[in-house]
């Protein structure tokens, strides 16, 4: 997954021009697709490079573009990445399939979540004391997530929260979900993903843990059911 960023504090840190964020970010994606190849390529600034091994995975690993923009859209399609996109706006497809026609890319296409998508979730036998524990991490993170996105005039975005509280966070349904494992299970058999934040919030890294491994007893139980459906399907 990558993604240009927005926030100008975090490139300054960094004594970074934000106003370069575009070229930069095209200059990563060349260089990316340049280096697993495991032949030596001339970088603009670095000179000669060759990265050895060469990956697992004949042409590297396969990658995913964030962003909520119609620039975003374009520069995924340009280079064949999927789109994964904040918000549903149509006009963020048309721009990707645009500019994939445009660029003669076979690109692979876009996720375009609708406001009620699950963008953060966790699995726990136990809801109430799920919430208990992560509710309050969530909050956290979707009240400094919000100030940064308010500030930009962004909306429409499916991770954003209006909840001030951990009550009207669960009530609300939407991009901050904990699921029981027969409710994941349903799910992933019915082909959706799970889309796991292990350190939400600044969850400890055995928490996480805790809640991967229950995620991933789901994913392993459900997995054969998939395939038993899609094999009918097929049938």
């Amino acid at each position: 997954m990558v993604g240009t960023g927005y926030r100008d504090d975090e490139y300054r840190l960094f004594g970074v021009d934000p106003a370069t964020r575009a070229e930069r970010m095209e200059e990563l994606l060349v260089t990316l697709d340049r280096a697993w190849t495991a032949l030596p390529f001339d970088h603009p600034t670095r000179g000669r490079i060759q990265v050895t091994p060469p990956p697992a995975t004949v042409g590297g690993p396969p990658l995913a573009c964030g962003g909520h923009s119609k620039a975003a859209a374009r520069r995924a399609a340009r280079h064949g990445l999927l789109f994964l996109a904040e918000t549903d706006g149509e006009d963020l497809r048309r721009a990707y399939e645009e500019e994939a026609q445009w660029a003669g890319v076979d690109a692979v296409g876009c996720h375009l979540p609708a406001g009620d998508t699950a963008t953060t979730v966790f699995v726990a036998d136990d809801l109430d004391a799920a919430w208990a524990e992560l509710g309050p991490r969530m909050l956290q993170e979707i009240r400094l997530y919000r100030a940064w996105n308010n500030d930009a005039g962004k909306v429409g975005i499916a991770s954003l929260s209006d909840a001030d509280t951990v009550d009207e966070l669960r009530d609300e349904g939407r991009g901050y979900r904990i699921y029981t494992p027969e409710q994941a299970g349903d799910l992933i058999s019915s082909g959706h993903i799970l889309s796991l934040e292990p350190l939400c919030g600044g969850l400890p890294p055995d928490r996480a843990w805790h809640y991967l491994r229950t995620a991933a007893d789901v994913m392993t139980r459900s997995q054969p059911l998939r395939d038993q459906t899609e094999q009918r399907c097929d049938d």
